[in-house]
């Protein structure tokens, strides 16, 4: 159930990211649905990851869903992966990840896989997020992106 319930969510957070105004709703529930954490390899710095970090936030705060955003300051990879084995012994309801590097990151996401916990990636490593058979990919082809 909590599985279902995490996809629809992140469906609608992808709606929510999306360039259409919405109009909060002027109600409080008190207990989140789910916890998500996301962990992105963007640093602090970086405009792009400042308002997909606000968006995230934005969304949870609509949906009522706990959000923790784990990143490493600096954008270091390496820092990146501790967070990471971090957030998967938390044992969220569900877990959104960029890939900046598919082989630093293979081992965990498949741990995370085994323990059941369901992963959406964003923004870098949809080729990843095939391979891994991660539940859906928010972002662009990078390969392609390049060619153009």
């Amino acid at each position: 159930m909590k599985r279902q319930l995490f996809i629809v969510i992140s469906f609608i957070f992808i709606l929510l990211l999306s360039p259409i105004t919405w109009a909060a709703p002027n109600q409080s529930i008190s207990k989140p649905l789910l916890h998500i954490i996301v962990v992105s390899h963007g640093p602090d710095l970086s405009p792009f990851w400042r308002v997909v970090k606000q968006g995230l936030f934005d969304a949870a705060k609509l949906v009522n869903v706990k959000l923790t955003y784990l990143n490493p300051p600096q954008g270091k990879h390496e820092k990146m992966l501790k967070l990471l084995d971090h957030a998967i012994s938390a044992r969220p309801d569900g877990l959104i990840l960029s890939i900046p590097n598919y082989e630093r990151v293979k081992k965990a996401i498949l741990i995370a896989r085994a323990a059941r916990i369901p992963i959406i990636s964003m923004n870098s490593g949809l080729q990843a997020s095939q391979r891994l058979g991660l539940l859906a990919h928010v972002g662009i082809d990078e390969y392609n992106a390049g060619l153009k």
